[in-house]
Parts: structure tokens; sequence; C-alpha cells
């Protein structure tokens, strides 16, 4: 089996940024007293003021959570480090990332998409393995041409022209959703029906494979955070802004500086949780209005002892309902002890967040015991509900049916050069990514800094 699309192509390199500019010294950052303040604390916050802050500017970090990372989240509460966020590094070679986890000693871990099964619980079993492929090349090919046409397509709208493709003609309904879960529901955090055709054809990724950082992904947020002023558990009202500089409220105090860098989760600004004043231009809002927060949820599950017959790193499950369950993973050679997740996305992950934790855990476990027998005892389970983090309000953008490439860059433009915007949603060419999101960071960083020379 092949993995994602975004994990296997060769990417641009770090080109995003362009060249550097020969910035002054430390000192004369800090003899200017250029201040600013950034707004989130995960990857792309931290990242833009780790570059500020190494060059003399006075940042605050201003993070509503108790925590930093953001969307960078690692539970140890089950006694191994889980990620309950971001789990990979998308594309080792030349990755952002991978040099990141090189620096703070990090050790990763390969992960091999091709060491999987398919289990397949429906009645036409064994069709589906050899048609991976073929369907990721078709989808592709029909993607291209929906970019070159403009014409707005759904994932759904491609499903009548698979259907004239010979190749696939004997599948059923039920197994061709099934691939479409796999390759691409999951991949984008959306339903077929909600995702344009043409986002299989956006931005661009790193080449080798993939990897997890076993000791956490949580170490890259801790690591860059070093050296600046992080105020937790702070929550951000308002930004007012001029040519001046900007005043940002946040739980009854005014933080005045001279530039704001907002990298908060695409999720927060569609809620408005943030106001601005004078209010945002149309461009911007329009970008807002038109992207989408995508959902993918996690339940990870720990036994008592080895599972038996169970020696592939990644289970594709097969079922009547295509979106339930459909995606194991084996983390037990990782974290030394026997743990298994998976992986839900769209409207289903949606429905498992009315259950709470012990019901998402039940049901996995439920779905667990259709594909394997003679599972060891259950020792706990751990499951995510990111729809309902009030400082997310999803896993990660998605670009749906009829939006164009160009909504990103309007997302990620600043305003008055004093309002820089970072975060995965910002990047055109990783989108819904890490490297995506730490890139954006440094690449906002870029921009403030050259408006403030």
């Amino acid at each position: 089996m092949r993995p994602s699309r975004r994990s296997v192509l060769m990417g641009l390199g770090l080109g995003l940024l362009g060249p550097v500019p020969p910035w002054p010294a430390t000192t004369a950052w800090a003899r200017k007293g250029v201040s600013a303040v950034v707004i989130g604390a995960g990857i792309a916050g931290l990242a833009a003021a780790r570059q500020l802050a190494d060059l003399g500017v006075a940042v605050t970090v201003l993070e509503a959570r108790d925590r930093i990372g953001g969307r960078l989240w690692t539970d140890r509460s089950l006694g191994v480090p889980l990620d309950l966020g971001a789990s990979w590094i998308h594309g080792t070679r030349n990755n952002p990332i991978t040099k990141l986890a090189q620096s703070f000693s990090q050790p990763l871990f390969k992960w091999d998409y091709e060491d999987a099964e398919i289990i397949d619980l429906t009645a036409n079993q064994g069709r589906l393995e050899d048609r991976i492929d073929l369907l990721q090349d078709r989808l592709e090919d029909l993607a291209d041409r929906s970019v070159s046409r403009s014409d707005g397509s759904s994932v759904r709208d491609a499903i009548s022209q698979i259907r004239k493709d010979r190749r696939f003609a004997d599948l059923s309904s039920l197994e061709l959703d099934a691939l479409l879960v796999y390759l691409v529901e999951l991949e984008y955090a959306a339903d077929k029906e909600m995702l344009a055709l043409a986002a299989l054809e956006e931005g661009s990724a790193f080449g080798g494979g993939d990897a997890i950082l076993p000791g956490g992904y949580d170490r890259l947020a801790q690591g860059l955070a070093q050296g600046f002023d992080i105020r937790l558990s702070t929550s951000v009202d308002s930004v007012a802004y001029s040519a001046a500089g900007v005043s940002i409220q946040a739980d009854n105090r005014a933080f005045d500086a001279d530039f704001a860098l907002v990298t908060v989760p695409l999720g927060v600004l569609k809620a408005d949780r943030i106001a601005f004043d004078p209010p945002l231009p149309e461009s911007k809002r329009s970008a807002i209005a038109s992207l989408e927060m995508g959902l993918l949820n996690k339940v990870y599950l720990t036994f008592s002892g080895p599972v038996p017959d169970l020696d592939v790193l990644n289970l594709v499950r097969v079922s009547h309902r295509p979106q339930a369950f459909p995606f194991w993973v084996n983390l037990s050679e990782p974290a030394g002890r026997p743990v298994l997740g998976v992986l839900n996305a769209g409207s289903f992950a949606r429905e498992l967040e009315r259950l709470d934790n012990a019901g998402r855990v039940q049901a996995a476990h439920e779905a667990l015991d259709t594909m394997l027998d003679s599972l060891p005892p259950l020792v706990s389970g751990l499951s995510t509900a990111w729809a309902r983090d009030p400082q997310a309000f999803g896993s990660y953008s998605y670009l749906p049916a009829g939006t164009g490439f160009s909504t990103r860059r309007h997302l990620a433009a600043p305003v008055l050069d004093r309002v820089f915007f970072a975060g995965e949603a910002t990047s055109p060419d990783y989108p819904a990514t890490v490297h995506g999101a730490y890139l954006s960071g440094l690449n906002a960083a870029e921009n403030l800094l050259a408006a403030a020379r």
C-alpha cells in the first residue's frame, strides 16, 4: 500500500521562505526597541517567537491553554507518550521538523505504510488491495483536470468518472467508499462530499518516508519555547491596530506592541473568538469563511500483553460502515508496550464526539475485537475530541469544494504591516502539516522584521 500523497511527492525544500535578508545584528533590534505580541503557542507561534527573540525583538507570547504546543499535544497519563494531535513527520528528507528533532536529540521511528494488512469484514473480500494504487493515480488525474478547469468539483463528484473506468467497474459502492475513506478522508480529515477534488493537487511535499517521535511531539515545542515570555491561560479577546502599533486585550489586560502575529487555528478565527479593530479586510474575512476545519480524532488502547499474531504496523478495517474505525496503527514497538491507535475522520469522528471518553474507548475496542482474535485484556484507553476543543474547533484545515488555492495566501497576508498571520491554514505549499505551520511562523517573522526595518 502507498502512504499518503503528501508524504511521497518530492518537495520544494525551504523555498517557501525565499532568500533570507541580511538582518541587522541582535543588538541593533534591541536598540530599536522593536516589540511583538505572538498570539498562540503552537508550533507556528513558537517558531516565529523563537526567530524574533533570537534577533533581539522583545516578544510576548499569549496562549489561551494552560500548556504550550497547541495541536502538538502529547499525553503521558497511560505511562507512555501518546500524541493526541500531530503524530507524524510527513516526508523526512530535508524537512525542517526532522532537523528540529535532531537539534533537540529526539529519536525518530520510521513509519512504513507498506507494512500493512487489510481486514475486510464485508462479503466481498480480497478485491481492494490491488486497486489502491490504481485509484490513487486516477484520483490525481481527475484532480489535475479539476484544477485546470477550475470547476469547483468535490471528491464525491469524481465518483461517476471513476465508475466509467473499467478497472473499477466491479467494485461495489461500499468497496469504493472504503477506498476513498482510506485514501482521501483520513488524510484530509473531511468527508468526500465536502472536500474539493482540487485539494488533492494542493501544495507540495518533502521526499523520504514518514516518521513518528517516540518521545512525543511536544518535545519539539518545549525545545523551541526557551528564552522569551510566554503567558499561559491568557485568552485574547481583541486586537486593535493602526499605523502606530497594536493593542491586544487579554483577560482584562492590555498588551501593547509594535506588531501582532496571530497564529491561532482557523477554527478559532471562524468562530470569531478574537475581535479585530478595525475589522479585517474583506479578502481576509472571505478567506476565513471559505476555508474549512477538518476533523481527525484518535482513540488509543493499551493492553496487558502483546496482541497475538499482530506483526504489522498498519491495519485497514473495511466494514459495512467504511468511516467507522478504518485505520489502525500498532505502536507497540516504538512505545515499548502493547498500544494500538485508531484514526477516525469527518462526520464519523464528529459523531463519536457525542460519546464521552469511556464510550469512545469501548466503541473502538469492540471494533478491534471484530478484526483480531484473542485480544488480551484492555488496560486503559484515551481519546480525542478536537471539534469540541474551544481553542481549535477541529484538527486542521482543508480546501472545500468551490474554494481556490489563492485562499490560503489571502489568509496569510499581513494587515497594514502591523498584524501578521501564521499557522498551517496559511501555508499554500504545506497545508495541514506541522512543517507547514512551522515554516509559516518563520515566514511571518521574516515579513514582520521587514516591516520593522
